[in-house]
Parts: structure tokens; C-alpha cells; sequence
């Protein structure tokens, strides 16, 4: 798991609207998504991670992370990082946790709906059961699909 996943996952935590126990969170190996936790009544939940990072600006930091990302290059959007996931197969039913945090700050409209679609689309190909996506700079979940009702 990337550097800072665990303390991302715990900014995420006053966001979220599960009640999330204080302390529960723990760090897993593979093949299990990287993160457990539990809920006040002990229900445990199991979250996959992803950092979706912008292919140029992974390069122009020279990152060693799989490049892909949310960021327009030549008017498209990416979702690499995303399609790579839906295809994983886990051993227990979890829910994707999406975030960006090295890149700026960008403009909803530019992305959003697109990642929206792909997500709508995909899910029920995928072992998730919802998807998260989390702006690290913003401090708040942008999406959750399926919705919560909250």
C-alpha cells in the first residue's frame, strides 16, 4: 500500500458516513483489500484503495506508481487506475475507496461525470460493492456509488 494510504483512509473517517470504530482501522496483506475496519455495532467493512494520479504529473515527479489518473491529457480522461481494480478478484466483498492528493485541485466538471458513467457501468462486473471518491485537498467524498441515502 502507498505511502500515507492509512492516514488518507483516516481523514476519510470524519466524511464518511458509516460510524467507523475509533482505532479499528488495520492495515492488510494481499491478497485481502488493504484496509479493515469496523463499525460501532462490529460490523467489519473492507476497503480497496487506489490513488488516481494524473499520467504527467506522475512523470514530471518521477513517481513509481502506475501512471492513469483523473486529470485531462489531450481531452481525455483516464480510468486506468479504476479499470484496473474492477478486474482484481478479492477474497472478501469490500468497497473501493478512490482518492486523489498530488494533483491540484480540479474542476468537478472536467472529470466527475465521466468517472460517474464508467463506475454506473462497470460496477456490477467489479467485486465492490460501493465506490468512494475522495478529494484529499477538498477533504470530502465527491461520489459514492450506490448512494447511501444519507
Amino acid at each position: 500500500m502507498g505511502r500515507g494510504e492509512i492516514e488518507i483512509f483516516r481523514k476519510f473517517i470524519p466524511k464518511c458516513p458509516y460510524p467507523i470504530q475509533k482505532g479499528s482501522i488495520q492495515k492488510m496483506s494481499p491478497p485481502e483489500p488493504d484496509i479493515l475496519c469496523k463499525l460501532e455495532d462490529g460490523e467489519e467493512k473492507y476497503f480497496e484503495l487506489v490513488e488516481c494520479v494524473d499520467a504527467y504529473l506522475a512523470e514530471s515527479l518521477s513517481l513509481k506508481i502506475p501512471v492513469g489518473g483523473f486529470l485531462p491529457t489531450d481531452g481525455q480522461i483516464w480510468t486506468e487506475p479504476l479499470e484496473k481494480k474492477f478486474i482484481k478478484k478479492y477474497p472478501k466483498i469490500c468497497e473501493l475507496f478512490a482518492y486523489y492528493d498530488r494533483q491540484p485541485i480540479i474542476a468537478e466538471n472536467t472529470w466527475l461525470l465521466i468517472m460517474e458513467d464508467y463506475i454506473k457501468n462497470n460496477l456490477k462486473r467489479s467485486q465492490f460493492k460501493r465506490v468512494w471518491i475522495y478529494s484529499v485537498p477538498q477533504e470530502r467524498i465527491l461520489f459514492t456509488y450506490p448512494n447511501l441515502g444519507v
